[in-house]
């Protein structure tokens, strides 16, 4: 039998232990005795949330909710944000919450620029495991404000004539959505090939085009920079003058208007087929002005053949082919030829093979050299080509861009033999199948 006294004890041990952080037990069931904890459980909506692309300067909200789904009160229950570009707001306290009650949380993202943001939305209450809402979100550049434009290169050119107007292929600016700033720093520029060069601070909008100029060196195997500057990237356009040895003959190619006159040598230039005192449309050029060599009326242009080296010889040609390698038909596209295949010398393309070749023959037809090489090429695209040959060291190379091609085939006779002697007939530029643009033709 229990005392008044045990029952007094026992009374306050319970009691003792609810006000005390115990545990408080109670029969869920009692007619079966059993029984169960009273705890809380808090959980978040979700467990992450994207915010998508917002502009820079903007502000997004969205609302979460906290649930206790135990049942007991949640106790001192606190919220926090973390992460650059995230913040609440809503109660950073929210003190207790019941049974099956709710509370609501709001976050703000705010990016301050361009890039990736990420963060967490907290909760925390004593004796309550925490757990988290990941946040992410994408900070863009608002609409009219970039004015960075994306990354741009000159193509340098080499091998110019000294003391000599240089200008660029154009660069075209993308990648801005407003205007943007452009200065020039050892030359002038111009915008959308207008041919008004300026040295003075403009400005430029996504789409066009920029050519930067200057005059070469003086000065053999020299270089003259002009850097330009659109939205604070910058790149450099560089001429490099000719080493050693001067050409005697050049031709810029400025006008269509034929007979001509070479720029350098004085050496008469003519033309076949086409109409009576033109031939070829002038186009934008690697440098100023181009010619569109084609097939109409069976066209091409030509000087002496007295005004090329049998003995040895270079010859450098700018070109933008209008059919890419692999393309076409297999008519051969002759960038230079004097139209013979005795005393001849020819330097073609075939696109639908990719291949480049570079004979020289003898005066009895013999083939001298025989360079032949796979190549590939884009159409639009400008190349430089570079062509040399000595009868007495047996050699002949060819380059692109500076860079010398590997033949597949390298025919190697004796040149002493029988020298080529293609003095009687003319040297054609270009040929009577359509090859595409050409520019700045030199010939040592």
């Amino acid at each position: 039998m229990w005392s008044k006294l045990s029952l007094v004890l026992a009374l306050s041990l319970v009691l003792s232990s609810s006000v005390f952080g115990g545990f408080f037990w109670f029969p869920s069931n009692p007619t079966s005795g059993g029984w169960e904890d009273l705890l809380p459980s808090l959980s978040w909506s979700t467990n992450a949330y994207e915010f998508g692309s917002r502009d820079a300067g903007t502000s997004t909200g969205a609302t979460f909710t906290i649930t206790n789904s135990g049942n007991d009160i949640a106790e001192e229950v606190a919220t926090t944000v973390t992460g650059v570009g995230f913040r609440l707001y809503s109660s950073t306290t929210f003190g207790n919450i019941s049974s099956s009650k709710t509370r609501t949380v709001k976050v703000a993202f705010e990016p301050t620029g361009a890039g990736a943001y990420s963060g967490f939305a907290n909760y925390s209450a004593p004796n309550i495991p925490r757990t988290s809402v990941s946040l992410t979100g994408t900070g863009t550049a608002p609409s009219g404000t970039d004015s960075t434009p994306d990354t741009f290169s000159f193509t340098d050119t080499p091998d110019v004539a000294l003391s000599t107007l240089i200008t660029s292929a154009p660069i075209t600016v993308a990648g801005i959505d407003t205007t943007s700033a452009i200065t020039v720093t050892g030359g002038a520029y111009d915008v959308n090939g207008s041919g008004t060069f300026v040295t003075t601070a403009g400005t430029v909008s996504n789409g066009n085009t920029v050519r930067a100029q200057h005059t070469s060196s003086g000065s053999e195997s020299t270089a003259v920079n002009t850097v330009v500057t659109i939205g604070g990237v910058s790149d450099t356009f560089t001429s490099t003058t000719l080493s050693g040895v001067s050409p005697t003959f050049t031709w810029h190619m400025e006008s269509n208007t034929f007979p001509t006159t070479s720029d350098v040598g004085g050496v008469t230039i003519n033309r076949y087929g086409g109409t009576a005192g033109t031939m070829g449309s002038i186009v934008v050029g690697h440098l100023n002005n181009g010619l569109s060599q084609n097939a109409t009326n069976f066209t091409y242009w030509y000087i002496p053949g007295t005004a090329v080296s049998e003995a040895s010889g270079k010859i450098d040609i700018w070109l933008k082919h209008d059919t890419a390698s692999g393309s076409g038909t297999a008519d051969q596209r002759a960038m230079i030829t004097n139209g013979q295949t005795t005393n001849g010398i020819t330097a073609y393309f075939v696109s639908s093979t990719s291949s480049f070749y570079f004979y020289i023959y003898d005066s009895a037809g013999t083939t001298h050299r025989v360079f032949t090489t796979t190549d590939s090429w884009l159409a639009g695209t400008w190349y430089h080509y570079e062509l040399e040959w000595n009868a007495a060291a047996g050699t002949m190379s060819a380059k692109r861009d500076g860079a010398t091609f590997t033949t597949s085939s390298n025919g190697l006779t004796d040149w002493t033999a029988t020298l080529p002697n293609w003095d009687s007939a003319n040297f054609r530029i270009g040929s009577t199948f359509p090859l595409g643009v050409i520019d700045e033709v030199n010939i040592y």
